[in-house]
């Protein structure tokens, strides 16, 4: 594609230097008026930068609503991926405080018959699905943990490349259309003053410009945009295979940081939330662990003052903290369940990556480029033409004022001349006589018409 755009750049600006220079136009003398060139040209460039403008700047929006969007789903994710990463090795420890937790307890033989079998067993099933969850929690965040970093890439990535040198990027990708909004202004100056200062060395720099150097400086220049909107177009079409097909590509390259064969946790994971492959294992795992807890948490308000009260004794029952530990699970369940079901991450992918990247970032993109290759290879050219017919006729009637200008002045010297050299005295027979004034007029001019031929 770079190449075809290059090819095309280098046809058009051939044709058109043999147009302005091998099929030259003959002028008839006859300076037209300069009002068409100018409106025209200057309707084209404002059309040129109102469509540069719009596609930029609707760029930049693209760009901001995708960062937006981004920050703004990122801490949800972080929120999910840090609380399990959390709460596995609190329930861990919630286990290891229960095992044997009768040999933390301060006189247990005085206490053992004060408390209930029921308790005891309770306390027991509590230290098994304590584990079982510290378990489940536990193959969960091997498939969770690495994805904050990938987000946190994501996000230093977009601010390093773009954010930080916004500026800059926008000036370099407008730099075409002001180079030129330059070339074409320097023409249309130089027919502005020749066609309504009526300035002579107007004439001589549109001479100079468009038909001693023929069409040079606008092939150079269409081939300078023409070859920037090329290098241009080759990150573009990087963006636009990628965008092709999102979601497989987007997991083909969190598998290329993985084991490059789609068969990682996380990897399996983007897979089934992004192109709908397999099945939501974080989201399972979940429901088991909140199937697990729901009981603890119905028999909590029975059984919960019983261990209010043997915590005062038995220091391990304390440390588990088990009323506190079941609250913040039955919590943190509760808010991200939903933000796991397949519907609501696609939802998010599919704002920032396939609407915001894809569909108005790098469409906005790719309609800048065409803008500017219709400026090099169709706008230009044609100003180029129109202005090269419109000096070549300033220049050719200068020409021809200048050569009348100069007749004048010769016949002027002629006359000056002839005039200085007619005798000063004539008889008084001559002067007196009419035939010999006549006379003395025709070997005048006929002098004269002798000097000029």
């Amino acid at each position: 594609m770079p190449f075809a755009i290059i090819a095309t750049g280098l046809i058009a600006a051939l044709v058109l230097l043999f147009i302005l220079c091998c099929k030259s136009y003959k002028p008839k003398g006859k300076r037209p008026s300069p009002c068409r060139l100018v409106c025209t040209s200057l309707l084209a460039f404002l059309c040129l930068f109102a469509g540069a403008g719009v596609c930029l700047g609707y760029a930049d929006y693209s760009y901001n609503m995708l960062m937006f969007h981004l920050d703004h789903w990122a801490p949800k994710i972080k929120y999910i991926c840090n609380h399990i990463t959390i709460l596995q090795p609190m329930f861990h420890n919630a286990a290891l405080w229960l095992q044997d937790w009768t040999s933390s307890c301060v006189g247990w033989d005085v206490v053992k018959p004060m408390i209930s079998q029921n308790l005891t067993l309770t306390l027991k099933n509590y230290e098994e699905t304590f584990t079982n969850i510290s378990y489940q929690f536990y193959s969960i965040n091997e498939m969770t943990e690495p994805i904050p970093e990938f987000i946190d890439d994501a996000q230093e990535l977009l601010s390093t490349m773009v954010g930080s040198r916004k500026i800059v990027f926008m000036l370099v990708a407008f730099s075409p259309t002001i180079l030129i909004s330059v070339v074409v202004s320097i023409i249309l100056i130089v027919a502005l003053c020749d066609g309504w200062c009526k300035n002579g060395k107007a004439a001589r720099l549109g001479d100079f410009l468009m038909l001693k150097m023929g069409a040079l400086p606008i092939v150079l220049l269409m081939l300078a945009v023409t070859t920037f909107s090329a290098a241009l177009m080759v990150p573009l079409l990087t963006f636009g295979s990628y965008c092709a097909h999102p979601a497989y590509n987007t997991v083909n390259m969190v598998s290329a940081t993985q084991h490059g064969n789609r068969t990682s946790h996380v990897t399996v994971v983007a897979q089934y939330f992004l192109e709908g492959i397999g099945w939501n294992q974080i989201l399972d795992t979940m429901y088991t662990v909140d199937s697990m807890i729901e009981p603890i948490k119905d028999s909590m308000w029975v059984v919960g003052p019983g261990i209010n009260v043997m915590g005062w004794f038995c220091s391990n029952v304390a440390h588990a903290n088990l009323e506190s530990l079941v609250n913040v699970l039955v919590g943190m369940l509760g808010e991200v369940e939903p933000l796991l079901t397949r519907n609501y991450v696609f939802k998010q992918f599919d704002t920032i990556v396939i609407q915001g990247l894809c569909n108005e970032f790098l469409s906005s993109l790719v309609w800048y480029v065409l803008i500017e290759l219709f400026a090099a290879l169709a706008v230009l050219p044609c100003i180029a033409y129109h202005a090269h017919r419109y000096l070549s006729e300033a220049a050719e009637e200068y020409k021809i004022e200048q050569l009348a200008k100069e007749d004048l002045e010769q016949r002027e010297a002629l006359m000056a001349k002839t005039e200085a050299e007619r005798p000063s005295r004539s008889s008084w027979l001559t002067c007196c006589s009419r035939s010999g004034g006549r006379q003395v007029q025709q070997v005048a001019y006929s002098e004269f018409e002798k000097t000029i031929a």
